[in-house]
C-alpha cells in the first residue's frame, strides 16, 4: 500500500552481502544500497523506502 519494495534474497552464509540497485541494467549503473552481515542461513532482508518516487529499479545481491 505504500510502495515500498520488501526482498528476501539468499546470500553468502556467513559473510558481507551487498543489495545493489539501478534505475536500468546498463554497465557500470548498479550501485550498493545496502550492506549486511548474514548468518548461517545466508538470508538477507530489505526494505527499499525510496522505491516509491522512481519509476523503476533494478535489484542484485553481490557478496565480496
Amino acid at each position: 500500500a505504500d510502495g515500498h519494495i520488501f526482498l528476501q534474497l539468499a546470500g553468502v552464509s556467513n559473510a558481507v552481502n551487498h543489495i545493489e540497485a539501478s534505475p536500468d541494467l546498463s554497465p557500470g549503473s548498479f550501485v550498493t544500497v545496502e550492506s549486511f552481515g548474514t548468518g548461517p542461513s545466508g538470508v538477507v532482508r530489505y526494505e527499499d523506502t525510496n522505491a516509491p518516487t522512481l519509476a523503476k529499479r533494478f535489484y542484485r545481491l553481490s557478496s565480496p
